[in-house]
């Protein structure tokens, strides 16, 4: 058996086990699979089978009309049946609403456009897309995702594996083409106010990982923001996995703070600590902590020249043109010492 078919297994059985209660568990239909899967993982054998034909009802067999009002005592399981709105509105008309007394394990990635505005769903998603792309995977449940409705520009949010990820974009951002955040499980990114992306930019944020810009950051192009390993390290020794965080562990967080200038080809890697107002030169791999006002270049990256700011403005002449956010407001004091 395939790992996407024992993941989505075991995602319809997490939410039937959830909203189930004491209910009976049923099946629209047959899969031999998937009982031996429930008898194997779970020990549950489910006795009775839903059939749209009423000449097929027997002890253990239910006709679905027959379930009409029935959804205090049975709770639904669909194994081979793809989702529709044709197959949800029969369900509704039977008196089942989805998640809450009935689950498809076939379920789709949602995918919603920029501009689509505000989506639930019965799995605890929430998302207001604003200006953004966001690509929800078969699996997501309870997301909460906002993006300021002012966003500008081409940038995908994707979301992998169970969800449970945190998503909040602010005021006044942007991006240029083929940018996008890519977030798994229990993974959080928020972005402050005034934030501009160049191309092919990509912020990846691994399980229960995080990631924290500032107000009025600048991203140049082919950048990668990484907080994460992208895949599993074990100890030989051990058998311990080395590289798994709680979401409150520092080792899986990349913050960044207000007014940073990241030039085009640089790597952020996890354990990243940016300060205020710092410039990250071109090309260079960034880890660890790089105090406010503070250029730093190389591979791995080192503070070239401290007690420095940037302007936006390539033509500027007075340095409080650098202590300005993106709506023109200074920097408060204590970030400027």
């Amino acid at each position: 058996m395939s790992d996407s078919k024992i993941m989505s297994y075991e995602n319809a059985m997490h939410t039937a086990l959830k909203y189930a209660n004491q209910r009976e568990l049923i099946l629209w239909g047959n899969d031999a699979p998937f009982r031996e899967y429930l008898k194997k993982t779970h020990n549950i054998t489910i006795e009775k089978t839903v059939t749209a034909f009423e000449k097929k009802v027997t002890d253990n067999r239910i006709f679905f009309r027959s379930l009409k009002g029935q959804s205090d005592k049975y709770y639904i399981i669909l194994p081979n049946i793809q989702p529709s709105a044709i197959f949800k509105k029969r369900l509704l008309l039977l008196g089942f609403k989805e998640g809450k007394d009935y689950i498809f394990i076939r379920r789709s990635k949602t995918v919603l456009p920029a501009g689509y505005g505000t989506y639930r769903d019965p799995y605890g998603n929430v998302v207001q897309t604003g200006g953004c792309r966001v690509f929800l995977s078969p699996y997501a449940e309870n997301c909460e995702i906002f993006v300021d409705k002012g966003f500008k520009g081409d940038f995908l949010i994707r979301v992998f594996g169970k969800g449970g990820v945190k998503v909040r974009i602010g005021k006044n951002c942007k991006s240029s083409v083929s940018s996008r955040l890519f977030i798994h499980d229990g993974g959080e990114f928020t972005m402050g106010d005034g934030v501009s992306i160049g191309d092919n930019t990509k912020f990846s944020v691994s399980a229960n990982n995080r990631i924290t810009i500032g107000d009025d950051c600048m991203f140049s192009y082919d950048i990668l923001v990484f907080s994460g390993d992208g895949h599993a390290i074990f100890d030989m020794t051990t058998g311990q996995r080395m590289n798994s965080y709680a979401i409150t562990d520092p080792k899986g967080s990349i913050t960044m703070g207000k007014h940073v200038w990241i030039c085009a080809g640089v790597y952020i890697l996890n354990r990243a600590n940016i300060g205020n107002s710092c410039i990250l030169g071109a090309n260079a791999t960034v880890k660890g902590d790089i105090p406010d006002y503070s250029i730093a270049a190389g591979n791995p990256a080192r503070i070239v020249k401290s007690n420095v700011t940037w302007s936006r403005n390539p033509d500027a002449e007075e340095i409080g043109e650098c202590f300005t956010n993106w709506n023109g407001f200074p920097l408060e004091d204590n970030e400027k010492s």
